[in-house]
This record gives structure tokens, sequence and C-alpha cells, in this order.
């Protein structure tokens, strides 16, 4: 083991703190104090650098993320306008495409008719009746039902 001298220079005014602190320690353990102090200063330098290291890991990492979350924003608003392209061409085939029936007469006819002439009556004003009422498919299923 060889024992290594160092000088260092500070001045009085500018850095009266390391001069205060020097005059706080015992005389015979000044040496021992600054080393302590040294490897204190390095010990932090180190996590210092580990915490940078580590904080450009996160960066790093959160960037991924956001380019990530970018890209499946991009397809959920990709997947919505086509979504929204075939409810509209459905709507629009549905409405084509709708069925059409007859309205039924309001009118009653006298009770003195015999149900045949009231049911041939009934035919006749069917197909005479232009008027038609649209019904989708879906009105039509639910009838049934």
């Amino acid at each position: 083991m060889t024992t290594i001298r160092k000088i260092i220079s500070y001045d009085d005014i500018e850095d009266k703190d390391i001069k205060d602190w020097l005059n706080s320690l015992p005389v015979r353990q000044q040496s021992k104090y600054i080393r302590v102090a040294i490897r204190h200063y390095i010990s932090n330098l180190a996590d210092q650098d580990q915490q940078r290291g580590n904080s450009s890991h996160l960066i790093e990492g959160i960037t991924e993320q956001k380019e990530y979350l970018s890209h499946l924003i991009e397809t959920i608003t990709e997947q919505k306008e086509y979504l929204a392209h075939i409810i509209e061409k459905e709507q629009n085939s549905t409405h084509n495409y709708s069925r059409s029936i007859p309205k039924k007469s309001t009118k009653r006819k006298h009770s003195t008719q015999t149900q045949t002439e009231q049911h041939h009556d009934y035919k006749e004003e069917e197909t005479k009746d232009d008027s038609y009422v649209d019904l989708d498919e879906n009105v039509l299923d639910d009838l049934g039902k």
C-alpha cells in the first residue's frame, strides 16, 4: 500500500462552504473524511448515470408505446370509416329493396252483401288501389312474430 498525497486549492471566500466543512473536521482525520466525501460523490455520480440510463430507456419505451398507440388509433379510425361505409351502403340497399304492401281498405261493406261478395269486392278494390306502404324487412319479420 502506497500513500499518495494530493494538494488541493480553494478560495476561502468563494469556497467558504468547503473551508467551513474542513475546519469542522478533526485535524488528524481530515484526509479520511475527504476520501469518504469523494467516494460518496463518485457513488452518487454512478447512481445519477444509472438513473439517466434508466430514464433514457424509459423514454425509449414511452416513445415506442406512443408509436404503437398512434398505429392503433389509425387502425381504429380506418375501421370506423369502413363500418360507417358498410352501414351507409346497407341503409341504401335496404331502402332500394324495401317491400311494398297494399293498404287495407277502411270502408265497410253493407251487411246485406254475402261474405263471398264482400271478398270479391275487396279483391277488386285491392287491385285498383295504387297507394302502397313501403316496409323494410325488419317490420315484416316483426309482423310474423
